[in-house]
């Protein structure tokens, strides 16, 4: 019994073989409708922090393309780090800018790094809008 059922298996195999070999002939006409995935984004998600006259402006992140040449970004307030305005940049403004992996490396910049030599004296010239 078990002998005959491994012969069954074996044929089973054998034809689904020659069967897909059969019909080998008509796949070249045949194309697999493949979507393109979109391009993905370096910038998008990234957190920044904008420069304007040597100085730091702006902290936030990229949160999106609107076309070939804007993003829509995401600013943070200065004093809580929360959430302010969204805005839309074009890429060559933001050409100068410091743009880091995570929110944690972008504070560490602003504390101890690139960023720290870039502050503004007062907080009040520090626009977060």
């Amino acid at each position: 019994m078990v002998e005959r059922l491994v012969a069954n298996e074996k044929v089973a195999s054998s034809t689904l073989v020659t069967r897909s070999t059969m019909f080998r002939h008509l796949r070249p006409h045949m194309k697999k409708n493949k979507q393109k995935k979109p391009k993905s984004d370096c910038l998008i998600g990234r957190f920044f922090h904008s420069i304007e006259g040597g100085k730091i402006s702006w902290q936030g992140t990229v949160i999106g393309r609107i076309s070939d040449e804007r993003y829509l970004v995401q600013l943070f307030e200065w004093a809580m780090g929360e959430p302010s305005v969204q805005r839309i940049v074009s890429a060559s403004e933001m050409s100068p800018w410091l743009f880091y992996s995570d929110a944690e490396e972008m504070r560490h910049s602003y504390e101890h790094g690139t960023a720290s030599r870039m502050k503004t004296e007062t907080t009040q010239e520090i626009r977060d809008y």
